[in-house]
């Protein structure tokens, strides 16, 4: 399907049609009665009917109302409020036992925002928490309260305290609500929310635990032995059982898909961390002269926070961690239409980062030399375009770059110093990646650009577009022409290729054979000549083709079935003879449940990664066949596009080194693509110049040949002229 298509989809988004609600049930046919007066069973006076009939109506419409609101997704704050109204309201004799009537109200207000927030998930976790810390406060009750250090009203608790263990909850429930950071930031909120009611569990538990079963405690600034209940006190009983809680309420986390196992033992770890930050503050300042302000519920403000933080933080550092380790592992990028661009370490599978803020179509992600990474972006609001650039660094873009158009598909020149965009109405855009700065745009096609390909020496610019049609354009002519230069002089070759829209392009530059191999929605694959536009061979397969790539020996090509399927074919186009004799492929037996949109070769050629509309990512191992990998099994959405970049670090090395050489014009092969663009552009003029010396040697060649043939048929003449003066004469010596 064409981009275009898909951007007016993006645009004009139709509200769901709501289902028709019917009050009441279509009245059955009455029997027919020989007796027009038949003995009603059940007789109720007329006027009680109608009331009865008139008081069930309001009620079942309210109802079905009321339960349409709750399953609305997405959430909103009455499905929020709803919801709470109807767990409090079943669920009254458990909150009396451990809230007060203020504190309920509290709670009522804690759990309308983080069913807002996190959903169901979020609110059984925080209910898990109540229902844990309310039966340990209730632990020997009777012991602690002549002892005199249970908690107040029978371990009922207020809003302050409510508020107290909520606080840095409340904060994270806000900042998922409002989108702060965009969605990669969404997880980490998440995980402070978790975090936090970890660390006060874990609090509670071990106060509650240590004041009813803990034989001896100790301060913790000095560990000196003191009475229970001290401020600032740990008992061996009491850390163990905090310990525990938090394990136990992480877990549930973790089992509702909330967080994984290893957000598990950050949350764990920073909840322990917090509580011995807690048990120092309050030995050492809490009711202590100049510091009567910091109360329990203060106190607890602060435990929950630090824990929050904590767990915030350990989550980046070792993200960051993980994404420096992997700086010689490759590195997938997959792009979507409806969440965040994701990356994955290809070797372990683990997701890496998330990049926020872009809606890409098909083909709408590129590497811009070894820091960047670029996205199209078409607003699912006004359907405007822009490009975002991103670091390696940053979730978030660092730059937007506006364009006049929605544009699409993506490439940039070997040194990221220029990228290229193909727009809506044709027309191609060069951009200065440093100034965001639109360079020069032309009209490559009449229709939507498809897709763009730099050719594998770097120095043509190939487009493909919806009508069918293929155009080469030198990079130097792009980015060094004059802005009054026709579109048509940039052209070193435009035709028309396929009956469809051209879906990729992979270029082939072995032994001067320069050849670009391309795909379309028509079902086949085509093999051109890059200099003339020749056409060399053409295989037909059951399928629209979304995307194509080669191996390292340019003997095999991999084809992106739109039906879910990898087709594998020989390249073998040395010879005329096989114009349009077609190929024998293979169709490897595992599938995507969606249509494959991209190709890559990794791990030296050993592995083939495909990213299909499914949300999936497959790492195949080319000599079975086989599927060895799957990532992103829990994204949500499609996948629109993919990229793999040859690891991280200093520098992210994008491509690789065109380490083949071939005599004749057939481009800058002997060219490493890390060169910057100006020393590409000055072998440009070289071999331009070698290359209109060669033509005006073979002109005079063509020249002297022709000459050589006329000399030879004068010869001839003047030899055959010579012949018949002889034979003339010895007729007549006869």
């Amino acid at each position: 399907m064409a981009w275009s298509t898909t951007l007016l989809q993006l645009h004009f988004k139709s509200s769901p049609v709501p289902s028709l609600q019917f009050p009441y049930s279509l009245p059955k046919k009455s029997p027919i009665f020989l007796n027009p007066n038949p003995i009603n069973p059940n007789p109720k006076p007329a006027k009680m009917q109608f009331l009865h009939r008139t008081n069930a109506v309001p009620v079942h419409g309210v109802v079905s109302r009321a339960m349409d609101i709750i399953q609305s997704s997405p959430r909103t704050w009455q499905s929020a409020f709803l919801s709470n109204l109807v767990i409090f309201v079943v669920g009254t004799p458990l909150l009396v036992t451990g809230l007060s009537l203020s504190g309920i109200c509290a709670a009522f207000l804690l759990g309308t925002l983080t069913w807002r927030a996190f959903g169901s998930p979020g609110f059984l976790l925080v209910a898990s928490y109540f229902v844990i810390g309310t039966a340990v406060t209730k632990v020997k009750m009777a012991q602690k309260e002549a002892q005199g250090v249970a908690e107040k009203k029978k371990g009922r608790r207020g809003p302050g305290s409510v508020i107290g263990s909520s606080a840095a909850g409340c904060v994270c429930a806000f900042l998922t609500i409002f989108g702060v950071g965009g969605e990669s930031f969404t997880r980490l909120w998440r995980l402070g929310f978790i975090a936090s009611f970890c660390t006060k569990l874990s609090d509670t538990v071990s106060s509650e635990i240590g004041k009813a079963y803990g034989k001896t405690t100790y301060l913790v600034t000095n560990f000196q032995i003191v009475p229970r209940g001290t401020e600032g006190a740990v008992s061996v009983e009491g850390t163990v059982t905090g310990l525990l809680a938090s394990i136990l309420l992480a877990s549930i986390g973790c089992l509702m898909g909330e967080i994984n196992v290893p957000e598990v033992v950050i949350c764990v770890i920073a909840s322990q961390i917090a509580n011995l930050g807690e048990s120092i503050i309050g030995a050492a300042y809490q009711g202590k002269e100049g510091y009567r302000w910091l109360n329990n519920d203060a106190v607890n403000v602060i435990n929950i926070s630090i824990g929050c933080i904590l767990a915030v933080l350990m989550q980046q550092i070792l993200q960051n961690w993980h994404i420096k380790m992997s700086s010689s592992h490759p590195i997938v990028l997959t792009s979507s239409p409806d969440g965040p661009i994701t990356a994955f370490d290809a070797v372990s599978g683990v997701p890496l980062c998330h990049f926020s803020g872009s809606r890409s179509p098909c083909h709408g992600l590129a590497l811009a030399g070894e820091s960047f990474i670029a996205a199209s972006h078409i607003s699912p609001e006004t359907a405007s375009g822009s490009i975002h650039l991103y670091n390696w660094w940053s979730s978030t873009a660092l730059h937007n770059f506006l364009v006049p158009e929605p544009v699409a598909p993506l490439a940039a020149s070997p040194d990221g110093l220029y990228l290229f965009a193909g727009g809506l109405s044709g027309c191609i855009y060069s951009l200065s990646v440093p100034s965001g700065d639109i360079l020069r745009s032309y009209s490559a096609h009449n229709k939507p650009v498809s897709c763009l390909k730099i050719s594998e020496d770097g120095s043509l610019l190939i487009s493909g577009c919806d009508d069918g049609t293929i155009a080469f354009v030198p990079i130097f002519q792009i980015v060094e022409a004059s802005p009054d230069k026709s579109s048509s002089s940039l052209m070193m070759q435009r035709f028309v290729a396929h009956d469809g829209s051209v879906t990729a392009i992979a270029s082939c530059m072995e032994r001067c054979n320069s050849t670009i191999i391309s795909c379309s929605m028509d079902c086949t694959i085509k093999f051109w000549g890059l200099l003339g536009g020749t056409h060399m061979k053409t295989v037909a397969l059951p399928c629209a083709i979304m995307g194509v790539a080669l191996d390292q020996m340019k003997k095999e090509f991999f084809a992106a079935g739109s039906d879910g399927f990898i087709y594998k074919g020989s390249v073998n186009v040395g010879s005329k003879k096989q114009v349009n004799q077609g190929s024998e492929f293979i169709r490897w037996p595992q599938k995507h449940d969606g249509g494959v949109v991209s190709l890559v070769m990794v791990n030296e050629q050993k592995n083939l990664v495909s990213a299909s509309e499914d949300g999936r990512v497959y790492i195949w191992e080319i000599e079975t066949g086989q599927v060895i990998m799957e990532l992103g099994n829990d994204m949500v959405g499609c996948i629109s596009d993919m990229v793999v970049a040859n690891g991280m670090g200093q520098g992210l090395k994008v491509g690789k080194r065109a380490n083949r050489c071939c005599d004749g014009y057939c481009g800058l092969y002997g060219v490493e693509l890390t060169k910057s663009l100006k020393d590409t552009l000055d072998l440009e003029d070289v071999l331009r110049v070698a290359a209109k010396d060669r033509t005006r040697a073979i002109d005079m060649l063509e020249s002297a040949i022709s000459m050589y043939e006329r000399l030879l048929e004068l010869i001839l003449k003047e030899a055959k002229k010579g012949l018949g003066n002889n034979s003339e004469k010895e007729k007549h010596g006869l």
